[in-house]
């Protein structure tokens, strides 16, 4: 399954949410669990202000700016980051990739 976290993890405890906690909470029955986060707390902060400022970009030509300029510039950043591994910490991943098994 992949579910979205795009909220900072504020403790390792929380199971209410979807984080490495919470999905393994709601797996319990699985004999096995494999959590994959998506990207990095700094590839995952990159995309979710990419996402929102798209969101917010409603005027035809402002969004095509933004889709031509900002966008691609701070997708590279992110991958260049994520590259870099620049941090291994994945609080602020913006998904998870889960796999199970019964």
């Amino acid at each position: 399954m992949s579910v979205a976290a795009c909220a900072p993890r504020f403790v390792d405890e929380e199971c209410w949410r979807f984080t490495p906690r919470g999905i393994r909470s709601l797996l319990a029955p699985f004999s096995r669990i494999e959590i994959a986060p998506e990207v990095t707390s700094l590839g995952g902060l990159l995309r979710t202000i990419n996402l929102g400022m798209h969101h917010y970009s409603h005027f035809g030509p402002l969004r095509r700016g933004y889709e031509l300029t900002i966008c691609p510039l701070l997708n590279a950043i992110g991958l260049v980051l994520e590259g870099l591994n620049v941090t291994k910490n994945d609080q602020f991943t913006s998904n998870y990739s889960v796999l199970a098994w019964k």
